[in-house]
């Protein structure tokens, strides 16, 4: 008997084993597919999994009803709500600064500030207001961050910050954007041709030192660049040939003979009255000795 519950015993084992082995060939074959799916798709799979919605352009999804009534904005158009400052004051005061932060747009060089038209100077001012309303978004955005971090699981508050953290990269990037945009405009106040090739700096939208060496840089790149350039050379032709008849044109290196020649000309004139004057006075002189003779 007691073979017999030993017999049973391995073979209550055996089929178990042979259960999870089927389970774990089903779910390495649901892998397999998915990995699959995953690169016909397009979908890149190295990428940390941050959430469970497709990422390419073609692909979309519908929030559910439940964040709309959340998050009333989500209804509404991108690029055409604009709030009243007042409204836009409120929100803002809503959530404390951080510490240490600043988000006051950096000042204009002041050199290229002075070298501004009215144009320039409407175009960096409107920069520097969007700016300023770029940077209040991340109030509301750190303070979020600080509250999440006690709610969430320590299992999902990997992804979730990483999502958060790319909200803050893609403001932080708009910001930056306007700055580029701020210093090369303050470049072409000095020189239309000029463009911005260094880093920013931090009280002003570019270092004062560093636009000093741009404005060098690109003024060295320019006299290089006029050096560089061969100077076609002026052709000259004469004046008494006529259209369409005489000889190759004159080149530059022998410009100066017809001027010499057209000088010579005109200094004949010169030559031959005082020639004619000495001539008559020789020739009177001539005619009277004879009389004198006479005489």
């Amino acid at each position: 008997m007691e073979h017999q519950d030993s017999h049973i015993d391995l073979n209550s084992i055996a089929d178990q084993l042979v259960q999870q082995g089927q389970l774990i060939q089903q779910l390495i074959t649901q892998q397999q597919q998915q990995q699959q799916h995953q690169q016909l798709n397009g979908v890149v799979s190295t990428q940390p999994s941050l959430h469970d919605l497709p990422v390419r352009p073609s692909y979309d999804w519908q929030p559910d009803p439940l964040l709309y009534d959340r998050i009333p904005s989500l209804a509404h158009p991108i690029f055409y709500q604009t709030l009243p400052d007042d409204e836009r004051k409120a929100i803002i005061e809503r959530y404390p600064a951080v510490q240490g932060v600043k988000y006051t747009p950096p000042a204009t060089i002041p050199e290229a500030q002075r070298k501004f038209n009215k144009g320039q100077h409407r175009e960096d001012s409107s920069l520097r207001h969007l700016q300023y309303l770029a940077s209040a978004i991340l109030r509301p955005l750190d303070v979020l961050c600080h509250t999440l971090l006690p709610l969430i699981p320590p299992e999902q508050s990997e992804r979730v910050y990483a999502i958060l953290n790319d909200i803050r990269t893609l403001t932080l990037n708009l910001c930056g954007s306007a700055t580029t945009v701020r210093n090369n405009l303050a470049l072409r106040a000095i020189n239309p041709a000029f463009q911005l090739q260094t880093e920013n700096g931090s009280d002003y939208t570019m270092d004062p030192t560093k636009f000093q060496e741009t404005l060098a840089h690109n003024a060295s790149v320019l006299k290089t660049l006029r050096e560089a350039t061969p100077r076609r050379s002026k052709q000259f032709f004469p004046k008494d040939s006529p259209p369409g008849v005489g000889g190759s044109p004159l080149s530059t290196s022998d410009s100066n003979q017809p001027f010499r020649r057209i000088t010579n000309g005109q200094n004949r004139p010169r030559q031959i009255q005082s020639n004619n004057v000495r001539s008559n006075s020789n020739s009177n002189n001539n005619s009277n000795q004879p009389n004198a003779n006479r005489q």
